[in-house]
């Protein structure tokens, strides 16, 4: 595993990334990648990252905090700017990985492995946590839920269920301070079941 990882991916979880592949069409996709025991992401069927990963075992792992990136990946408007080991590489981006990807289920969604081969540029950045990022949603939310009159705190609770088991699942080393928010909200009376 190269060093840096641990930086770019401080904790257990799932972060956002950017991911190049070729193969039928070069594309850059944001994707969740796995960084739990070892290094997964999972695709779907229909997808062009599947379909070229299939045909090109390989990826560049784009780490970058930009949301407009993720957008214009979404959108199809992320263009790689360059190739390395047969890739597209977003020039604008400072921390690339590449990885060999080993198919290790097939199905919906299909999984693959990732072993890094090499990085590019300086790896000083860390990777998007969406469960962080709701995390702070969370204690905002906290914070007004008492404040609400109670069909607009019914609603928000709603979405408190959900960051939760966004959080949990995302960003497991969280789990602690979620619990204690979770038992805070029940004791005043919120059902989060």
């Amino acid at each position: 595993m190269i060093t840096s990882n641990l930086n770019v991916f401080p904790h257990k979880g799932i972060y956002e990334v950017l991911l190049g592949t070729s193969g039928i069409s070069d594309n850059v996709s944001p994707i969740g990648l796995r960084f739990f025991d070892d290094i997964r992401v999972r695709l779907y069927p229909g997808s062009m990252t599947l379909r070229n990963i299939t045909l090109y075992p390989y990826c560049s792992i784009h780490i970058s905090q930009d949301p407009t990136l993720f957008y214009l990946g979404l959108s199809g408007k992320l263009k790689g700017s360059s190739v390395s080991y047969g890739l597209p590489i977003v020039d604008a981006i400072n921390c690339i990985l590449i990885a060999k990807c080993s198919q290790i289920s097939l199905g919906v969604p299909s999984e693959f492995s990732l072993i890094f081969i090499e990085e590019l540029g300086s790896c000083t950045e860390r990777a998007l946590s969406r469960g962080d990022g709701l995390f702070i949603d969370l204690l905002v939310h906290i914070t007004r839920i008492d404040l609400l009159p109670e069909i607009e705190a019914k609603k928000l609770l709603d979405i408190i269920k959900y960051e939760i088991g966004v959080i949990n699942r995302t960003s497991p080393h969280l789990s602690e301070y979620v619990n204690e928010i979770s038992e805070s909200l029940k004791s005043k009376g919120y059902k989060l079941d």
